[in-house]
């Protein structure tokens, strides 16, 4: 059997690198699997694509241009893409490699156009790495339903007109979803209910199987040693947050009301908060306690130590499908803080393995890391069933089984059709 992934990226982002582990786990469980990208930032041989070099420039000029028309036009309140062109050389690539099974991931930013989901002749799996698929542009739709019906007057391009953009983009993936099999699979409870949701898949099979992991790279490592590679204090409480604070839904802007919060709480802890990513002055600047800030990071053997040399995982995310740092840090035995939202509690249980704060009360988060800061015998707990949960449903082999068995299962189904 053969299987060709399609995304936009390898592994830039975390949609992505979480596209990139399930190539990565199902080769390693003997399917012949190949990953074709719009744009490839790895060295994997089994990845197929133009380097960011190769693209050339027109190609990033037609980019540019569309982001500036989306900007210009419709001053987008939140990530918005439409695919007004799709990748050819990508497409053919994709039927010349001669699949039994095409899997989908993150194809936005002009990777694939709806209409080209007829092209392959092959069944179809799609899965979500956000809302995007079920939508008519909008990456992730806020308060907003109208990916139910059929969107319009958007409110991320802060829209008035039903016939804008957003609804001819549904239109566009209504009519080719119409013409093919394909199906669903979200990494979790609440991105399988979008799907259920959406005018688009409603009616389609889907199924929720969580993205895999290296659970040897990303485990527990004695804490004291992970502190002295990056500088902490052996002392501290350390409070990891892991996002970019350009993207609003995952919340580094509530960084430091959280802080000043927990601040109000322990007086004299001393507590340090460890910053990964592109987190920016929003997250960092005037923090009532030390701040140690990495920047972004692609070795995951260093992320690894972020994770292990910390005492807890800040996940102040708004919206989310459910992101890699939660699994990542749990793995590596570092219980999480976060609001109970999107696909977070699939793992986080509440008072079990973390903490699940209201939405969007900055209060209870705060009061969340108090507990953990205060408490080393729940620090314990949780640590191990973090760990004891991202075992029982992220191994790379338990994953790689269970897409085996959808593909089969699809591909059964295309015959008997």
């Amino acid at each position: 059997m053969r299987v060709v992934h399609i995304s936009t990226y390898d592994v830039a982002g975390g949609a992505a690198i979480a596209a990139y582990r399930i190539h990565r786990c199902l080769k390693g469980a003997g399917v012949d699997s190949l990953m074709v990208v719009r744009e490839k930032h790895s060295s994997d041989e089994t990845v197929i694509g133009p380097s960011p070099a190769e693209r050339g420039i027109a190609q990033r000029g037609i980019d540019f241009l569309m982001s500036l028309f989306l900007k210009w036009r419709y001053r987008p309140a939140a990530p918005f893409s439409v695919n007004m062109r799709g990748d050819a050389r990508l497409v053919s690539s994709v039927v010349g490699l001669a699949p039994d099974l095409v899997h989908l991931h993150w194809v936005a930013n002009q990777c694939l156009v709806p209409e080209s989901l007829g092209v392959f002749g092959r069944p179809l799996v799609w899965t979500f790495h956000d809302m995007w698929p079920a939508t008519g542009g909008c990456h992730y739709s806020g308060n907003c339903r109208k990916y139910q019906e059929q969107c319009g007057a958007c409110p991320v391009l802060r829209s008035k007109n039903e016939a804008d953009i957003s609804r001819r983009e549904f239109l566009r993936k209504l009519k080719s979803l119409a013409e093919v099999e394909i199906v669903t699979v979200s990494p979790s409870t609440w991105g399988a209910e979008i799907a259920d949701e959406s005018a688009l898949f409603r009616r389609r099979p889907r199924h929720v199987i969580p993205h895999p992991l290296d659970l040897g790279r990303f485990a527990p490592r004695p804490r004291e040693e992970c502190r002295k590679r990056l500088g902490l204090s052996p002392a501290s409480k350390v409070i990891m947050f892991c996002g970019a604070a350009a993207e609003r839904r995952k919340g580094a802007h509530l960084i430091r009301p959280c802080a000043e919060a927990l601040s109000k709480e322990i007086k004299n802890g001393d507590v340090l908060f460890l910053l990964v990513g592109d987190t920016g002055a929003m997250a960092g600047n005037g923090l009532p306690f030390p701040v140690k800030s990495i920047g972004t990071i692609s070795d995951e053997d260093l992320l690894s130590a972020c994770y292990c040399a910390s005492d807890m995982t800040l996940v102040p995310s708004l919206e989310d499908i459910l992101c890699n740092v939660v699994v990542e840090s749990m793995a590596c035995g570092t219980p999480c803080v976060a609001f109970r939202v999107g696909g977070i509690p699939d793992f986080v249980e509440h008072m079990v393995n973390g903490y699940l704060a209201e939405p969007f009360s900055v209060a209870d988060l705060a009061r969340g890391l108090r507990m953990l800061i205060e408490s080393e015998e729940l620090r314990g707990e949780f640590s191990a069933r973090s760990r004891a949960q991202v075992e029982k449903k992220c191994g790379q082999e338990i994953v790689a089984q269970r897409y085996t068995r959808l593909y089969e299962e699809a591909m059964k189904g295309r015959r008997r059709g």
